[in-house]
């Protein structure tokens, strides 16, 4: 996977080729992740030829293939002529956007792209805790890396870990919601903020605070580092902030910066 990281970063130089509008300023092309490939990019024939020229390359350098069954390719706003160009290219079949109550949540504009693809990852089911190779009969510890708890699934890592648990609770305190926290992703959906920004920035907290529990498992299961709930609650705020400074227009910024530095 590094190399292909190499390969699809080099191209991305490449004369002709566009970042998709919501990860130009990121330069991101594509996320690795388990077995599983992502790539973004404008919706032009050029752009499409080259990220493909990219992954064709580590292809024949390893004798690794796409699944095209299990392949799909999402986009909008194109012309049917280089659509259809754009299907040959690729040699995969394009796929049908099925409405899921959590899109807007997941895909909050506010939000680190890095963030939204965890959360992406954890409402479909996908992230690697120790109850999936579990299920698959390897011999792994099933105990939470964070709170050594029997049983580490999706469940308990995000919502009934203790850790975990605070920092939820954090949250709902600091933004006077009052949901459980096993249901984390109708938060942004049900409760009634002041404007479009505040609901916004709150989704995007939330986003960012699954990614950075998931990271700390990791670091937890790998090198046994200790956290802090207010820390990490802390760390996220202060990443969307950060990323409010890019995305958001001057003009709203300007209206709402007393409020988002009184998050901090």
């Amino acid at each position: 996977m590094e190399y292909l990281s190499r390969v699809l970063m080099e191209v991305q130089s490449f004369q002709g080729f566009k970042y998709h509008s919501l990860c130009r300023r990121l330069h991101l092309a594509h996320l690795c992740f388990a077995d599983d490939l992502f790539m973004f990019c404008y919706g032009n024939v050029s752009s499409v030829s080259i990220l493909m020229r990219g992954f064709l390359t580590f292809s024949r350098a390893f004798g690794l293939v796409m699944n095209k069954q299990k392949s799909c390719l999402y986009a909008n706003g194109i012309e049917d002529t280089n659509m259809q160009r754009i299907l040959l290219i690729t040699g995969i079949s394009r796929g049908g956007r099925v409405p899921v109550p959590w899109f807007h949540f997941v895909w909050n504009k506010i939000a680190l792209p890095k963030h939204s693809f965890i959360s992406w990852l954890l409402m479909n089911e996908r992230l690697l805790t120790k109850s999936r190779p579990l299920r698959l009969g390897a011999v792994v510890g099933a105990e939470c890396p964070i709170c050594d708890c029997p049983g580490e699934d999706q469940r308990h890592l995000f919502f009934t870990c203790v850790s975990s648990a605070r920092c939820l609770s954090l949250l709902a305190l600091k933004f006077c919601l009052r949901l459980p926290p096993s249901k984390i992703d109708k938060w942004w959906s049900a409760y009634r903020f002041e404007s479009l920004f505040h609901k916004k920035v709150v989704g995007a907290i939330e986003v960012g605070l699954i990614y950075q529990i998931w990271t700390v498992r990791n670091h937890c299961l790998h090198e046994g580092i200790p956290w802090r709930s207010e820390v990490v609650v802390k760390r996220v705020i202060y990443e969307v902030i950060v990323c409010c400074r890019h995305q958001v227009s001057n003009l709203v910024l300007r209206k709402y910066q007393n409020w988002l530095y009184s998050l901090l």
